[in-house]
């Protein structure tokens, strides 16, 4: 009933790193549906784009999308 997630992100990358980490710590061990539930713009909802390049936030929206497709993947019978 739980997902859990291994994220890797290049050290020397390590602002992607600590916005990674938010959304492991987020959404690991969520059910999901309550990862299906993030809204997809939660980069914008926590301003992030205010703090980061552009890139940095298709980057971040990329990878929510990622865990999101697989959370309904998981979730979704075979």
């Amino acid at each position: 009933g739980q997902v859990h997630y291994d994220i890797d992100v290049p050290h020397d990358a390590p602002t992607m790193r600590g916005f990674a980490g938010l959304l492991h710590t987020g959404l690991n061990g969520a059910t999901p549906t309550a990862i299906a539930a993030t809204p997809d713009d939660l980069c914008q909802q926590l301003g992030l784009q205010k703090a980061l390049g552009a890139l940095r936030v298709r980057g971040l929206t990329a990878l929510l999308r990622r865990m999101k497709r697989n959370a309904r993947d998981l979730a979704s019978p075979v």
